[in-house]
């Protein structure tokens, strides 16, 4: 990949135009320095493994990621995280446990952790923010793609009272 021409790289079947691009980018400043530039510019941090602002919790995975993205906040409160997830093909009943579930847990002062897809995930979101909690969405894409696109409200919500991280480069779907 280092070695081969733009040209050549063009040819090369399912390379997405992003990544393309990334990878020239990446080879013409080996430091990342334009990439860490235009993801600040965006309002995105990043956040290292060393920092302080590092969620405790994650740094405890077999393999936590070395760098998040992040938009919004991490405060040191949502140590005290417990994520909920659940069935993308949640019941009503289901979507209705979730709430009182996460209303009493942000009661007690527990930010809530999911990974905003539909269902329970959206739920528990919501739940939180309804409740004047905080709520962390991890994402599966880039801290600035809302997916499912169903979720935009709750996306922009959660910057008001929580934080949108992914491991993930912005603009990655």
């Amino acid at each position: 990949i280092l070695e081969a021409s733009p040209g050549k790289l063009r040819q090369t079947p399912g390379l997405h135009p992003q990544t393309l691009h990334a990878l020239i980018s990446v080879r013409n400043d080996p430091s990342g320095a334009d990439e860490i530039a235009a993801v600040e510019a965006a309002g995105v941090r990043l956040v290292s493994f060393e920092d302080a602002e590092y969620p405790g919790n994650l740094r405890e995975i077999p393999d936590p990621p070395p760098v998040l993205f992040v938009r919004g906040r991490i405060d040191p409160e949502d140590q005290r995280a417990i994520a909920v997830i659940g069935s993308r093909k949640a019941s009503a009943y289901g979507v209705s446990v979730c709430g009182r579930l996460v209303r009493a847990l942000v009661d007690h002062g527990f930010s809530i952790v999911s990974g905003m897809a539909k269902g329970v995930d959206a739920a528990a979101h919501w739940a939180a923010l309804e409740g004047d909690g905080r709520t962390l969405a991890v994402l599966g894409t880039g801290v600035d793609v809302v997916y499912p696109k169903a979720n935009k409200q709750v996306f922009e919500r959660i910057l008001d009272r929580g934080a949108l991280l992914s491991e993930f480069l912005p603009g990655t779907e």
